[in-house]
């Protein structure tokens, strides 16, 4: 939003506070607040930052790898999920619902 063309300079101010408040609250609660602005820019149409995932089908949901998250500052302390693209889509022909889901162990840059 403090891209938009039509946002004041006081409303970019006033967003931007919002921002830190949200980001202080999430950090309070154990959750990386960057995770979540690189996950936004997946959104933008002529990102070529999904060519890590299949092209074959549109991306639903995406399943960070272990890896991926302790490098970008949220290690995880256990996890019995799957750990490849290929047990992910066993998992989802197996329970459902059809959709296509990305397991992404490529590094992000935040």
């Amino acid at each position: 939003m403090k891209k938009l063309p039509d946002v004041t300079a006081e409303g970019r101010q006033r967003l931007q506070r919002n921002i830190e408040r949200q980001d202080a609250f999430l950090r309070r609660a154990s959750i990386y607040p960057q995770l979540f602005e690189w996950m936004d820019r997946l959104n933008q149409p002529n990102l070529i930052v999904m060519r890590h995932c299949s092209t074959d089908r549109k991306i639903t949901l995406m399943q960070l790898s272990d890896a991926v998250l302790a490098g970008i500052g949220a290690p995880v302390s256990s996890n019995e999920g799957p750990q490849g693209q290929e047990a992910v889509d066993a998992l989802v022909a197996r329970y459902g619902p059809a959709m296509a889901v990305c397991y992404w162990d490529h590094p992000v840059k935040l």
